[in-house]
């Protein structure tokens, strides 16, 4: 949901935000596998950080779309 903004029709500029967003994700994947592959026990951490943000932006979401 945060990189939609990215998709948006705009003027010509908007692909090197594009750019930007992917040159940034791609940074932070390597540095996460990094650090996976440096502390393994830190891949348990990631995850549950990663399903507890899904969970409340799908709470968020469904919030949102009940008001």
């Amino acid at each position: 949901m945060f990189l939609l903004h990215l998709f948006r029709r705009q003027s010509p500029p908007t692909s090197r935000s594009f750019s930007n967003g992917l040159l940034v994700n791609g940074v932070l994947c390597t540095a996460f596998g990094l650090m996976i592959l440096a502390e393994p026990d830190l891949l348990a951490y990631l995850i549950s950080i990663l399903l507890v943000v899904m969970g409340i932006s799908l709470l968020t979401s469904w919030w949102n779309l009940r008001k």
